[in-house]
């Protein structure tokens, strides 16, 4: 991939996970017609599942792609550092829509919105992860030399 081309599909891929998500999630909620509950179902096991999964890929999402960006950094050639972050990213943007995905399945089986809970607070620390400049630079290290190539300011 051409390095100057790596921060738009970073964002590209991030927004369209973001609408994605968005989308899914307002389908169910138009979808379902009965009512809605905010109590937990001892029998339901999408109620203990649910959040493991949640706090798993969390705690995941932190682990792997760091480790990915060590790695990155002590690359010399920039197509490759590039090409490593963008591996990271999605590596974190899929863990964390990972279990947003289940909570809406879990609430489109349950009806419960605590499950409508787990996916907002989900999306919003995916919100968090918007690519920027700033953060990759940061992330990757890059010269001053580097971001000159990549287009950034």
């Amino acid at each position: 991939m051409n390095p100057q081309n790596f921060f738009r599909v970073n964002k590209l891929i991030f927004t369209a996970l973001l609408i994605g998500m968005l989308l899914f999630l307002g389908v169910t909620l138009f979808l379902v017609d009965e009512e809605l509950t905010l109590f937990f179902e001892a029998d339901n096991p999408f109620f203990f599942v649910i959040p493991v999964v949640f706090i798993s890929c969390l705690a995941i999402s932190n682990f792997i792609p760091k480790k990915l960006l060590s790695q990155a950094k002590s690359q010399d050639d920039l197509a490759k550092k590039t090409t490593m972050y963008n591996s990271a990213s999605i590596i974190r943007y899929a863990l964390i829509e990972c279990p947003v995905l289940f909570a809406i399945v879990g609430f489109h089986l349950t009806h419960s919105l605590f499950f409508i809970i787990i996916a907002v607070a989900a999306i919003l620390y995916f919100v968090t992860l918007r690519p920027s400049e700033e953060k990759i630079s940061r992330a990757l290290e890059l010269t001053y030399d580097e971001k000159a190539a990549l287009g950034f300011k």
